[in-house]
């Protein structure tokens, strides 16, 4: 951006560019001590579940981990860009069989909305 594109300061802008570079300044600084207290609660707990509920302010509760799983298999997979490539014929064979379902579809993209980005100096 060049100098020239830059809006001259206007005091109600600064103030609340101000305010909004703190909030996000105490946020990113409260998110890492709520993690702090996550990862204490998670050692805490041992892998067992728990819950500290405290009178008039809410309850912190420690879920036991689930266990690890694996799965394995065959599943089927469906090229659309293969299906569209067939003759008519073909296609028409796959979908009476069920093996492949046509459906229509919109997509309604609403108007963007102008990006607000903050950078800290830390």
């Amino acid at each position: 951006m060049t100098q020239a594109q830059i809006k001259p300061a206007v005091p109600e802008v600064t103030r609340r560019a101000q305010n909004l570079l703190q909030l996000e300044k105490d946020r990113v600084e409260t998110e890492a001590l709520i993690n702090e207290q996550k990862v204490w609660f998670r050692a805490h707990a041992a892998g067992e579940t728990f819950k500290e509920v405290v009178p008039g302010m809410g309850i912190v509760s420690v879920n036991k981990p689930s266990e690890p799983k694996t799965e394995s298999g065959v599943k089927p997979s469906f090229l659309a860009a293969k299906f569209e490539e067939l003759d008519a014929a073909t296609k028409l064979i796959l979908i009476k069989a069920g093996v492949v379902k046509v459906e229509s579809y919109t997509t309604n993209t609403p108007a963007g909305t102008a990006a607000v980005s903050i950078k800290l100096n830390v």
